[in-house]
């Protein structure tokens, strides 16, 4: 018998007893299905139509992937793979015609499944072992459950082939289950989105991406997350040529180093995440060939500093998260070269210091946050040039002082956050220059004087909280130009008495918290204006007195609450009796 006989019947015999033990698996499951109690026999009769018409897709197959050992230039391959002892590449090119995978039903709705034996899914080319091993058993798992996950040394073309059979999975799942699930090339070159999970990675090697995406013809891809695998390394030619992408998420891994021109090919990238990784110091070049970054995030890293001219060449950015990190301080260079940069998030650092004109280029900025660093006072020339700010806080600082005149400018401010600070005082020149505020909030402060102009012309102003301060006294002027707000909280001072009118001007007004303050008695001219207000809160304020017709004036209540005060059923009575609408009187 001739040596090329002997060597097409060796690779006849791994094709036979591949499809024979599938065949079997399949036989097996049909078989417990078919002794299911209840099943009259025209669903056996459905049960075994379906397995016939698998077998014939099967036996089709097969007989393909047999008639192309007549070729002599394919066995030629095959040998060459076996004598190198490569068989994942000789069993890739031996199923070049296709393969098979079947999957045990496993349905959600348990009454739907039993009129399944499973699935088989096809695909035009081979299925390797590693994705045989794999999907079963973490096509189902919660992507916390590490236990099942193997861990590789380096992102692989196998790990890409079992991550999108399991999005095709699912995603046929989703829709009128099939007798068979075929993945075609159309849909792999079709695919823009994918998630590589159920491994754990230590490195991203060079050039592996492109030839992974050469390989499988992935030629629609646009976003790629590599997210929670571990990662420790990535090479510098790890996105050779990766020109389609427009998304990429590598956050939570555990990179403490990213080489210089790592993303130099990346020309169409908008989105980079590199959040939750181990990164200290940054450089510029790192981030060379970014041309149409949008957003970049970098938060929850370890990272310093902000060298200066950093994000320069970045000129298209638009959001950049900074926030957890470990900044201390910012110079007039960390944002150079930012003109586009509409959201700046630096919440959670140690930022305590801030350089003259570190702003002075962002003249898009709509965002700015400082949420918990350690501010201790804020500088007049703090914030210049940021002409387009709309929001920002200050929330959870160790804030004792604000210098006059430290916002002028920023016209377009609208949102403005103090909570959680150690703040004294607001002065008539603390806020000049933000008339067109809606929303400010002073909470949870040490604020015991409030100069009477502090709030001059700030007409827009929608919602004041003063929450939680040291408030004895309220100016009778210090209302005057709010005739837009809405909502007023007071609540935790130690207000005793309010000037007669002092609301006069709140002819919006719908929501006033007074409660917890020290009064003891309410006059009737407390709330002359208020005939819009809707809520009016005044529990816990020692309360012993009210006015009679002390409420007539605010025609628009819903909700009054005088709860844990010391006022009497009889008093209660009366304050009821005084309004013609309903309400609800706490």
């Amino acid at each position: 018998m001739s040596s090329a006989k002997i060597n097409m019947n060796f690779y006849r015999n791994i094709i036979n007893n591949f499809y024979d033990q599938l065949i079997n698996e399949i036989d097996i499951e049909t078989e417990i299905n078919i002794d299911q109690d209840g099943f009259n026999k025209d669903f056996i009769s459905k049960i075994n139509s379906k397995r016939q018409v698998w077998l014939n897709k099967i036996k089709e197959v097969q007989f393909k992937n047999i008639f192309d050992l007549n070729s002599a230039d394919h066995l030629k391959a095959l040998e060459s793979f076996r004598n190198e002892n490569h068989y994942e590449l000789m069993n890739k090119h031996l199923f070049k015609s296709g393969s098979f995978l079947f999957v045990k039903e496993q349905a959600s709705d348990k009454m739907k499944a039993k009129q399944f034996i499973g699935q088989l899914i096809f695909k035009k080319s081979y299925i390797s072992e590693f994705t045989r091993n794999n999907f079963q058993k973490n096509i189902f798992l919660e992507r916390t459950d590490v236990n099942s996950f193997d861990y590789i040394d380096n992102l692989n073309e196998d790990v890409f082939e079992l991550n999108i059979m399991i999005k095709f999975y699912n995603q046929a799942a989703e829709k009128e289950l099939e007798d068979i699930l075929e993945i075609n090339d159309e849909y792999i070159e079709n695919l823009k989105e994918l998630q590589i999970d159920y491994v754990r990675v230590e490195s991203i090697g060079n050039s592996i991406l492109k030839k992974i995406f050469n390989n499988l013809k992935l030629k629609s891809l646009t976003s790629l997350e590599i997210s929670y695998l571990e990662i420790e390394k990535i090479h510098q030619d790890a996105f050779e040529d990766l020109l389609s992408l427009k998304e990429l998420l590598i956050d939570r891994n555990e990179i403490d180093k990213i080489e210089k021109n790592t993303f130099r090919d990346m020309k169409n990238l908008e989105d980079l995440r590199l959040s939750d990784n181990n990164l200290t110091l940054l450089d510029k070049e790192q981030f060379n060939g970014l041309e149409k970054i949008k957003n970049f995030y970098l938060d929850s890293n370890d990272i310093y500093s902000v060298i200066g001219g950093l994000f320069e060449n970045l000129i298209t950015l638009e959001c950049l998260d900074l926030h957890r990190n470990k900044l201390k301080s910012l110079t007039s260079c960390s944002f150079k070269g930012l003109e586009n940069l509409e959201i700046l998030d630096l919440n959670h650092n140690s930022i305590a210091f801030i350089e003259d004109e570190t702003f002075d280029n962002l003249k898009n900025l709509k965002y700015l946050s400082f949420l918990r660093n350690d501010f201790s006072v804020i500088l007049k020339n703090n914030f210049t040039g940021l002409l387009s700010l709309e929001r920002s806080n200050f929330g959870f600082n160790k804030l004792t002082e604000i210098e006059d005149f430290s916002f002028e400018g920023l016209n377009n401010l609208k949102r403005l956050e103090f909570f959680r600070n150690k703040i004294q005082k607001i002065g008539n020149n603390t806020l000049k220059g933000l008339e067109n505020m809606e929303n400010l909030d002073f909470s949870w402060n040490k604020i015991n004087c409030i100069e009477g102009q502090a709030f001059l012309k700030f007409k827009n102003l929608r919602f004041l909280n003063l929450k939680s301060n040291n408030i004895e006294n309220l100016e009778l002027s210090i209302f005057q130009d709010l005739v837009n707000l809405k909502k007023l909280k007071l609540s935790k001072n130690k207000l005793r008495n309010l000037q007669p009118n002092i609301f006069l001007s709140l002819v919006n007004l719908e929501y006033l918290d007074l409660k917890e303050n020290m009064f003891e008695s309410i006059y009737k001219f407390y709330f002359n204006g208020l005939s819009k207000l809707k809520e009016l809160y005044l529990s816990n304020c020692q309360i012993k007195f009210v006015d009679q017709d002390c409420f007539k004036p605010i025609d628009s209540l819903k909700i009054l609450d005088l709860s844990e005060n010391h006022l009497t059923e009889s008093d209660y009575n009366k304050i009821i009796s005084e309004f013609d609408q309903e309400i609800q009187l706490i």
